[in-house]
């Protein structure tokens, strides 16, 4: 009796010296929580803001940018504001803000002038990204907007607009900083970076970025530290509380207790005021721990006091029967195919030397299953994934549209089969290499794969070429819709690397069960379908239709044609078209346009042959025959006599892009002795936006053999100022589709009199090209247009009628009616 007294009274006494260890301890852990809680904050604050600050380092390396900010420093007039050139440049850097600002998740962007007044910004709302840019009228300030999904600016009134966050104190942007800041009662951390002129580094612009920690942040903070954090604005510029990066590096903090929570407290400074920060565990909830715990601590006294007398008996069974026991039991979960380690035997004899071989056994078995079964999974994947991109291959697309077709069949519905071909793809793998064409392949995998819908399929079927399963469409207009969001897809450049590439996509349409009901019918007919796309100019789709497949075949057919005139080359002639000068009124230049007169087609239009050409790889035998023949006629002309200031030959992208073309050019011009000078290639925007840098370093060296450059089709194609700047042309030839509409339509007007004036401040040439009406020559003389060709003096000609045209007086420049 005496003994179980006092095993109680010694129990009683633990019990109570470990409560008050248990009370005090959870005091100091709750303050430790909290602290950890400002610490975590201050923590995240930092990550916050040097990731906003690398945000904006894209302001000082984005040549183009800074180009564009030069252009609008130099040239924006406010009074006499040239609305067509400058605006162009503020929305282009509108939709790269919008990149920018998307990229970074961050919510705001704006970029100012030197004297503080808005250029561009983008900002979120509830409804989405919002593109805004500042115009002038008569130095009226007249502000445009438009949602990221529009397509056309709209004028909103400034002053219910032009706020924050686009508005700020010009002051404010004087310096380089991170700054907090209380916008539409919420915290807002905002960068700001200034763009310098380099060539005495005052600054012409800022760029300011916003990250708006609202609700949200600081709900999602509280849910991922178990405790409320939140905070609150206090408009005054005394420091109430302690600053949170001062609590954060300190392990003093201050703990109030209320009625229901623990509290603590710390602030960060913005520019309008304090904001206070406010941690707060429930206390009920956390006492609830304290009384568990203490249930615990009499649970394991009432344990241990039995545990006593049951030790002995323990012993005993410790020693044979149990040791006996865990040994059967680890044998008998090995059969069961059961191999989690048990806990060995701790006899200390040849039993737990057993137990220990009997758990080796079982990692051994279970290693050697589970690698059987990885093996099985990685070879089942490999079967049904391309490795690149790691999309579905055509194997998996297979069985899943068979899948798909038997659904569609029980449930009366239809389904979409597209196929998706990157145009012009096999250019970029041999003048960049197959490692830029991989990652090229891999990044539209990644875009594409964020447009389709869970309950469809996307897969990469080899080289370019992609299939789109559409499962359960409901109509024509989704599939036409969905088609076009892909489309737009590419509209946006990617960046691999160090480059920009610009890639476009052509897509065939084949819909169940209108053209076709078994799988390998479908996918024809898609294929089919995207070839036509590609006929028609590339970056379309287009449905599949019947007449496709005796479309396919003519296309085989005068493929084949094609390449029996370059093996035979005596079917190719050229025609030459005469470039007037409105200066002097007469013939100057003239331009070399193929012919392709088949014996089979009779005389095919450039429209239908020089695509297949460029497909099939042979616009490059084709285009140096038409270089050294044009070479070779204006050579002809000097020795008749006429010389004129020089001679136009189209070159395809294909050629461009070649390795050897420009050897290629400088061999013609050494074989044929025509002067370099007198030659001038016209190439197309496009191959100046497919790798810019790429393409710099190529006209660059056309340019140093004294080769002169003309943008054809000028104003149709990814032209802007700021690579125009930078491109080594000497001319820049208006396309027709801007002539046409001389001298009614005042669009029309606007952009041919804007690339007349753009010229002359760059010192580039200009000719108009299509000009058939009196009307329109009399509008290009008035505005001092360089050069004209077009129907209204001469159709393209065989070289004997450009001889005789050449030597007849009426060619020259003749006003109608005078």
């Amino acid at each position: 009796m005496a003994v179980t007294l006092v095993i109680v009274v010694l129990f009683g006494v633990l019990g109570v010296y470990f409560d008050d260890y248990l009370e005090q301890s959870f005091l100091d852990n709750n303050r430790s929580r909290l602290l950890h809680g400002f610490q975590r904050l201050a923590a995240n604050l930092r990550d916050i803001e040097g990731r906003l600050d690398e945000a904006t380092i894209f302001v000082e390396r984005d040549e183009a940018l800074h180009a564009a900010i030069s252009l609008i420093d130099q040239y924006q007039d406010k009074q006499h504001y040239n609305a067509f050139l400058i605006d162009e440049e503020k929305k282009q850097i509108a939709t790269e803000l919008l990149t920018r600002v998307k990229l970074s998740f961050n919510n705001d962007i704006a970029l100012y002038d030197r004297h503080g007044e808005l250029i561009a910004g983008v900002v979120l709302t509830p409804e989405g990204y919002w593109l805004h840019y500042l115009s002038y009228q008569g130095g009226i300030r007249h502000l445009w907007r438009r949602s990221e999904r529009a397509e056309a600016y709209r004028e909103v009134a400034v002053r219910g607009h032009l706020r924050q966050p686009l508005e700020v104190d010009p002051r404010q942007l004087a310096a380089r900083e991170l700054s907090y800041h209380t916008l539409d009662n919420a915290l807002a951390l905002r960068s700001t970076r200034h763009v310098v002129d380099p060539t005495d580094a005052t600054p012409i612009a800022y760029v300011q970025l916003t990250r708006l920690l609202g609700a949200d942040y600081f709900e999602g903070l509280s849910r991922d530290l178990d405790m409320r954090i939140t905070a609150h604005f206090v408009d005054t510029a005394e420091q109430l509380t302690p600053l949170l990066d001062e609590v954060a590096l300190s392990r003093d903090l201050s703990v109030a207790q209320g009625d229901v929570e623990y509290i603590a407290m710390s602030g960060i400074h913005s520019r309008e005021g304090e904001v206070q920060l406010v941690a707060q565990l429930n206390k009920s909830e956390v006492n609830q721990l304290l009384d568990t715990n203490r249930m615990r601590l009499l649970t394991f006294l009432l344990v241990a006091g039995f545990g006593v007398l049951l030790s002995m008996r323990v012993l005993i069974r410790r020693q044979l029967a149990w040791p006996l026991n865990r040994l059967m039991q680890q044998i008998h979960r090995i059969s069961q195919r059961d191999y989690s380690t048990a806990q060995p035997v701790a006899s200390g004899d040849e039993l737990e030397v057993i137990s220990r071989n009997i758990n080796a056994l079982a990692e051994t078995v279970q290693e050697r299953e589970a690698s059987l079964h990885r093996s099985q999974q990685e070879l089942e994947y490999l079967s049904n994934h391309d490795p690149l991109t790691e999309l579905p291959n055509r194997r998996y697309l297979a069985l899943s549209l068979e899948r798909a077709l038997h659904r569609a069949k029980q449930r009366e519905s239809w389904l979409a089969l597209l196929f998706l071909d990157l145009d012009e793809f096999k250019l970029v793998n041999d003048t960049l290499g197959h490692d830029v064409g991989d990652q090229l392949l891999r990044e539209v995998s990644r875009r594409l794969s964020g447009h389709v819908r869970g309950s469809d399929m996307l897969a990469r079927i080899g080289g370019d070429e992609f299939n789109i399963l559409l499962d359960g469409v409901e109509g024509l207009e989704e599939v036409e819709h969905f088609a076009q969001r892909l489309i737009d897809l590419f509209a946006v450049p990617f960046t691999i690397g160090e480059r920009t590439l610009y890639t476009t996509a052509s897509i065939g349409i084949a819909l169940y069960p209108q053209d076709g009901e078994e799988g390998v019918t479908l996918t024809k007919h898609a294929d089919l379908a995207m070839y036509r796309a590609k006929a028609n100019g590339r970056n379309h789709f287009s449905f599949y239709s019947d007449e496709l497949s005796t479309g396919l075949s003519k296309r085989t057919e005068m493929t084949h044609a094609l390449r029996e005139a370059v093996a035979t080359g005596n079917q190719f002639l050229l025609h030459f078209q005469p470039k007037i000068a409105l200066d002097q009124g007469r013939l100057v230049a003239v331009e070399a346009l193929l012919r392709w007169q088949s014996p089979i087609y009779g005389q095919v239009s450039p429209v239908e042959f020089i695509p297949l050409a460029e497909e099939s790889g042979l616009i490059l035998p084709i285009g140096e025959w038409v270089l050294e023949e044009a070479c070779k006629a204006y050579k002809r002309l000097e020795r008749e006599g006429l010389v004129l200031d020089h001679i136009s030959i189209n070159m395809s992208n294909v050629q461009l892009q070649h390795g050897d073309m420009v050897s290629t050019v400088e061999g013609v011009v050494l074989r044929t002795g025509i002067d370099a000078e007198r030659v001038e290639l016209e190439i197309t925007e496009s191959f100046i936006a497919t790798d810019a840098e790429e393409a710099l370093a190529t006209l660059h060296r056309f340019r140093a053999m004294k080769i002169r450059l003309a943008v054809d089709d000028f104003g149709t194609g990814y032209s802007s100022m700021s690579y125009l700047q930078r491109l080594p042309i000497t001319r820049i030839k208006i396309d027709k589709s801007f002539i046409d509409g001389l001298p009614d339509n005042q669009e029309s007007v606007a952009i041919t009199r804007a690339i007349l004036a753009l010229a002359r401040a760059l010192r580039l040439s200009v000719t108009a090209e299509g000009v058939e009406r009196p009307a329109q020559l009399d509008f290009l003389i008035e505005e001092a247009c360089d050069e004209v060709q077009g129907y209204l003096y001469a159709r393209p000609m065989p070289f004997d009628d450009l001889l005789h045209f050449a030597r007849d007086s009426r060619y020259r420049l003749q006003r109608k009616g005078s």
